[in-house]
């Protein structure tokens, strides 16, 4: 008798979010987060956390950091590493309150046509492709709060 090995397929799981919000449930999220918005404005126009270029007010890192705290999410950097040109490139990650990561975004600094950066020591090369990784994939998750704020 021949013996036959079972190999056990199972799916892989993916836990999906519901495609259609209900619009009482989104209205409650949008009133929720337009009062977080309305602390981060109060923070950000307190302790001046933002440039203004071309008329326009750009938050600083830390106010992405404090808007990401607001719906518990942690930002961590993954990696830096030296572009072969010049300048550093770098890769911040996003995550849940879980340590689920939930979206990430890459950066450089230095390399060419980037202005003063160019001839900067590479260790502000490298802490600025990180802050500005940071920065980005903060706004790639929580900009549409960030507008509501007024940004």
């Amino acid at each position: 008798m021949t013996s036959l090995a079972v190999i056990d397929q199972h799916p892989a799981v993916i836990d999906q979010h519901p495609v259609d919000i209900l619009p009482a449930e989104f209205d409650r999220r949008l009133e929720s987060a337009h009062l977080k918005a309305q602390s981060l404005a109060r923070i950000v126009e307190a302790q001046q956390l933002y440039t203004i270029i071309r008329g326009r007010k750009h938050l600083h890192v830390e106010a992405w950091v404090t808007i990401a705290e607001g719906y518990g999410y942690n930002i961590d950097i993954e990696w830096t590493h030296p572009l072969s040109d010049g300048g550093y490139e770098a890769r911040a990650v996003i995550k849940d309150n879980t340590g689920q990561p939930i979206g990430h975004a890459d950066a450089e600094c230095g390399s060419e046509g980037d202005g003063h950066w160019v001839d900067d020591p590479h260790f502000q090369q490298r802490s600025m492709a990180q802050t500005r990784a940071i920065s980005k994939v903060a706004r790639n998750r929580l900009a549409w709060v960030v507008v509501l704020a007024g940004y």
